[in-house]
């Protein structure tokens, strides 16, 4: 039996060592009930539950398969034992038991409320009701930052933050903090509507730095602002609108940059307007939030005509306005949005400007419509692949292929092999990653390698065949000769039909397979040679790594055996624990994973390893073998093939991420994200675990594994 399979066992042990005087039903009948029925390691299983309604009152792994009704008669607990992403979906169809539900870390079963307010008034509004609103005015005002045009940082002192790095970069004299001492000149400012030049004679009176150091300081604030600057599209699209219809449209803003610097970063975001119509309060000497700008407005422009004000602000946008007999609408900036959201965790997780600015870039695309959560009332939903790509694995795949150029420098590889197929995509961000870099990085290559593969070629012995052989299986007989050895037999065998559970039968299965050992033995060793011609010609270097998903490193600990060579592994997460024989036969580096974590249990990505798989595939079936001409020989495609396309869409939304944020980070002169792999597993797991798809988006995805059982199961079921 795989060491694999042992520490599941060990963990359910752990995990349950107080429940052992109880009568345990295992909601489950897949691979990992065969792995736990086959020692019972001194728990009282006495039956099992599924989905499946028709299979109540069969007997799988010696036990029954109840109902729920059944269950609560016959035990004391249910334990749901199945992968993290069917834990809710599962636990949905029990909640009302009568016995106590747990899932396999050992906690008590339950459903999360939603941390957001599903009954916000703001949910009511559409884009529809804001445009016909609209419609209705002769004159309309937008607030300018947060409502036409946002910054692509969580917070806009976020921005100040930059400036200071900058500063640093470019080796200008200014011997201070320069967020101290901006906010220090702030403070001293006796106009409240200071102006972009007035802030800074007070910076140089308090510091007494040069003209020219105030100068190219000022150059790094403007060129900051641009580089951030990102466009809230729709409403943009909707303030052109308004423009080509005739309407009277102005913008007016409390900043202290001049109406001509924001009419170019407006003209940056698509907006074109006169600057005569761009109402800034360090030129009027008047802000919105104190209201004197409006009484300006209303006695000098409007003139009696009906108008409307579109912004972000309570205060300065909505009530100030108001006052003085002008319409109002209220639209939510990107970061209220966030905080209103099922997301809203996200924003009191970053702690520095790089996690900043993973975020802003994720939150300006998902929120740039001041609308986009209305429809599901705050729940954060994707509608479409690439956009799903962008937020939710964008990021995931930045940081582990920037981790990856790290690592090479550290241990000197020179070649990375990406493992098939979970690394078929995978590959081609970091391929394009060091396309955008323009560095000299490691090469990569890709490896024609499956489980099957690892296991037949490392196949030198007793041991190692039964090791193979032992392999967890579901199924018929007959399948399993096909899929474990590849040897065919004929149906009118009297075993052919019957149905087999591995390793439960291992003994049965030895003599069955008898007639067939020289077939079995012959092809192994066909295999075997064919595979190990394979890798010489991939001249495999003593300084190449190998890349892939995780977990235990079996695939990585059998290719080792092949090649008689310690291989170096890099990967999203890893079993490090000291019972993990693969950790002690070659080296295991993971990405997303704390080095007090050893069995990555607090790793966000190691709770969907199915979707992983699902995710990250390639366009063929499992690679079965490799033919003697180094082709790949594969079993059929899956529903995961049929559907590869979509995730080609997926992976360009990854890459415009990895274009997007290399862009973002050179311009504010941020070098990498390096440090904040954990901070990026946190951000997927509560972007993920508090968002949903499009019921056409989660139907791409399944699971299937040919080796284990011959089906397919929905991801999201």
């Amino acid at each position: 039996m795989s060491n694999t399979f042992e520490l599941e066992r060990t963990r359910f042990a752990r995990n349950f060592a107080n429940y052992k005087d109880k009568k345990i039903v295992l909601y489950g009948i897949g691979r990992r009930t065969a792995t736990l029925t086959e020692q019972t390691m001194g728990f009282h299983f006495v039956g099992l539950m599924d989905r499946d309604q028709a299979n109540i009152g069969k007997k799988m792994y010696g036990l029954p398969i109840f109902s729920l009704k059944e269950a609560e008669e016959n035990a004391d607990m249910i334990i749901i034992n199945a992968p993290v992403t069917y834990w809710n979906v599962i636990y949905g169809r029990i909640k009302n038991s009568k016995i106590p539900v747990f899932f396999t870390n050992g906690k008590r079963a339950e459903i999360k409320n939603d941390i957001y307010d599903k009954n916000n008034p703001y949910w009511d509004k559409s884009l529809e009701n804001f445009e016909e609103t609209l419609f209705k005015y002769d004159v309309i005002t937008f607030d300018m930052f947060d409502t036409l045009i946002v910054r692509k940082v969580l917070r806009p002192e976020d921005v100040f933050e930059i400036i200071r790095e900058k500063i640093d970069e470019q080796n200008i004299q200014f011997p201070y903090d320069y967020v101290a001492v901006r906010n220090q000149a702030l403070n001293n400012m006796e106009d409240l509507c200071y102006s972009f030049d007035e802030l800074y004679w007070k910076i140089q009176e308090i510091t007494g730095i040069s003209d020219e150091a105030i100068v190219r300081i000022k150059e790094i604030e403007l060129n900051v602002e641009k580089s951030l600057i990102a466009p809230r599209k729709v409403v943009i699209d909707i303030c052109n609108k308004m423009i080509k219809s005739g309407k009277d449209i102005y913008v007016i803003s409390d900043m202290y940059f001049p109406a001509y610097i924001l009419h170019k970063f407006l003209f940056q975001a698509g907006l074109v307007i006169d600057v005569k119509k761009i109402i800034v309060s360090s030129e009027k000497g008047c802000s919105k939030r104190q209201g004197r700008i409006w009484k300006y407005f209303s006695e000098n422009i409007l003139c009696g005509r009906n108008a409307i004000h579109v912004g972000d602000d309570i205060e300065g946008d909505i009530r100030m306005p108001a006052r003085f007999g002008i319409n109002t609408y209220y639209i939510m900036s990107v970061t209220q949005m966030l905080c209103n959201s099922s997301i809203k965790e996200l924003y009191n997780m970053v702690t520095n400007i790089k996690e900043s600015l993973l975020v802003g870039a994720v939150v300006s695309q998902l929120f740039h419509n001041p609308f986009a959560l209305c429809a599901s009332r705050g729940k954060v939903r994707f509608f479409s692949e690439q956009m799903w790509g962008y937020c939710i694995w964008g990021p995931v795949i930045f940081s582990f292929v920037q981790w990856l150029a790290e690592q090479s420098k550290i241990y000197k590889i020179s070649r990375f092999v990406f493992f098939a197929r979970d690394g078929y995509l995978i590959q081609k961000d970091y391929d394009y990653y060091c396309t955008l870099l323009k560095n000299n990085l490691p090469k990569s290559d890709y490896l024609y390698v499956s489980r099957r593969i690892a296991y037949i070629a490392a196949i030198t012995d007793e041991k190692s065949f039964k090791e193979w052989l032992e392999f967890p299986y579901i199924g018929k007989f007959g399948d399993f000769m096909e899929s474990r050895f590849s040897v065919a037999i004929s149906p009118d065998n009297e075993f052919f039909d019957f149905q087999i559970q591995m390793p439960n039968d291992k003994n049965k299965i030895l003599m069955w397979l008898q007639p067939y050992k020289e077939n079995i033995k012959d092809e192994i060793a066909k295999e075997r040679e064919d595979y190990i011609r394979y890798l010489r010609g991939k001249q495999l270097e003593d300084s190449f790594a190998i890349v892939d998903i995780g977990y235990n490193g079996n695939t990585q600990r059998k290719l080792g055996n092949i090649l008689k060579k310690t291989i170096i592994g890099f990967y999203f997460y890893n079993d490090l624990s000291a019972e993990n024989e693969c950790n002690k036969q070659n080296k295991l580096i993971p990405c997303f994973q704390s080095s007090t974590d050893l069995m990555a249990e607090k790793s966000f990505l190691f709770k969907y390893p199915l979707l992983l798989e699902s995710m990250f595939t390639a366009p063929y079936g499992v690679i079965v073998k490799v033919d003697k001409c180094g082709h790949k020989v594969c079993s059929k495609k899956e529903k995961n093939q049929e559907y590869f396309t979509q995730r080609l869409f997926i992976n360009e939304g990854i890459q415009k991420f990895i274009k997007d944020i290399m862009n973002l980070f050179n311009k504010c002169g941020i070098k990498n994200s390096l440090g904040e792999e954990l901070f990026v597993d946190y951000m997927f797991g509560v972007i993920f675990g508090n968002s949903a798809l499009i019921s056409e988006i989660e139907d791409y995805f399944y699971w299937d594994d040919i080796i284990v059982q011959k089906r397919e199961n929905k991801i999201f079921s």
